[in-house]
């Protein structure tokens, strides 16, 4: 089961690169006394795929917490990626 997650993890990943490359990159801009990335157009195709790429760490991160042993951790998680999808 855990070679199955990480493969899919895998394949997720590769498919959101793909996806990533059709959007300009975000550009690099002044916030206060720091640089941030930002996106330059702010549409919907952007904005998918930041929350895709939300979606996609979070899922390593709970697979990571599960695999370490910190259940409660995990389970906290797992609910701020369900708000997420």
């Amino acid at each position: 089961m855990q070679n199955l997650y990480e493969q899919t993890i895998v394949k997720i990943s590769e498919c959101f690169y793909k996806l990533e490359s059709k959007v300009e990159p975000p550009r690099k801009v002044r916030f206060n006394e720091f640089y941030v990335y930002r996106y330059s157009k702010r549409n919907i195709y952007e904005a998918m795929i930041q929350k895709s790429a939300r979606v996609i760490t979070s899922l390593k991160s709970i697979y990571l917490l599960n695999k370490s042993g910190f259940l409660q951790e995990q389970a906290s998680l797992q609910r701020m990626h369900d708000e997420l999808t």
